[in-house]
């Protein structure tokens, strides 16, 4: 008979700390749920097979619904061996993850974007159509459109958050990380709910620095001294805003961002509904990552543009 309390993980993302320990459930959506572990900065998150991967998550065997499970937020646990254990105040197990033949996920690289190829830029444009309406429907705060064009938006949040793009992109042009750092201050932390807006819009370009560099050039050399001042702000946002941004500064994004990336480097007809994707996630934190990752490789397509111009 089939034990109902016990899940099966598929793989787990290479952060997963290891050893014994103890968490707390600090938060449940329908499509995954985020641990927070005693002793740890960041969150450990469950996601179900059908869910790409995350950063520091654990993929399970079977699909799920995370907030129909028996525990809630605040919930307490404990790793045994290889099972995650999540017990009920009498100290009952009500649910057990076992890692036992589970894969460590090694982290991906993104895939180069080259942000100048004309197929690149076609695919972009599709994007970003189909990106503002997104945002239109949602009356996004923040609008990729606004920041292309360099008109603020509408409520003052968005503007601030405009604001702050702005001078962002003003110091990846003069490759000046303190001014870029100065920037992201405006944005870490900025918005409503568990993941800010600000913090999003972050994530998302850090994914357009990273896939249109490599290693050991002056971009690439610029968002690593970048990112080791943006991680000193960390502590300005709330846990799961500073879970993704720490990932985003080391390299490691959630697999709708490698998709989008991905279908954007072939500039081919999926890119479309990778950002679909992309932007199901949250209310508005996908749409976000996606303007922070649009607006980024527009930057960058101008500059190379302008670079190999007769």
């Amino acid at each position: 008979m089939v034990d109902p309390r016990r899940r099966h993980a598929l793989t787990m993302g290479s952060e997963v700390p290891g050893g014994d320990f103890r968490f707390r459930v600090h938060s449940v959506f329908a499509g995954s749920l985020n641990l927070a572990v005693a002793g740890q900065d960041g969150l450990v998150t469950l996601a179900g097979a059908g869910m790409a991967e995350r950063p520091r998550g654990i993929r399970l065997a079977t699909c799920e619904r995370f907030d129909a499970w028996p525990v809630m937020v605040g919930g307490e646990g404990r790793r045994d061996g290889a099972h995650l254990l999540f017990t009920a105040p009498d100290g009952r197990v009500v649910v057990a993850v076992d890692r036992a033949a589970a894969r460590t996920a090694r982290r991906r690289r993104l895939p180069h974007v080259a942000a100048a190829d004309p197929r690149v830029k076609a695919a972009w444009q599709e994007c970003a159509r189909r990106l503002d309406e997104h945002q239109v429907a949602r009356e996004a705060d923040l609008r990729l459109v606004a920041l292309c064009a360099g008109c603020p938006s509408g409520s003052v949040l968005g503007r601030r958050l405009a604001e702050a793009a702005v001078a962002l992109a003003a110091g990846l042009r003069a490759r000046d990380v303190a001014a870029a750092d100065a920037a992201a201050a405006g944005l870490v932390g900025l918005g409503a709910g568990l993941t800010p807006t600000g913090d999003d819009f972050l994530c998302g370009f850090l994914a357009a620095l990273r896939a249109t560099s490599r290693a050991g050039d002056v971009v690439r050399r610029f968002t690593l001294a970048w990112g080791r001042r943006l991680r000193k702000r960390l502590p300005a946002t709330t846990t799961v805003g500073a879970t993704y941004l720490e990932g985003a500064i080391a390299g490691a994004f959630a697999g709708e961002v490698h998709a989008l990336a991905a279908a954007l480097a072939r500039g081919d007809a999926g890119a479309p509904a990778a950002l679909d994707a992309l932007c199901a996630l949250g209310h508005s934190s996908g749409a976000d990552t996606a303007t922070g990752l649009l607006f980024g490789l527009w930057l960058r397509s101008d500059e190379e543009a302008r670079r190999h111009a007769p």
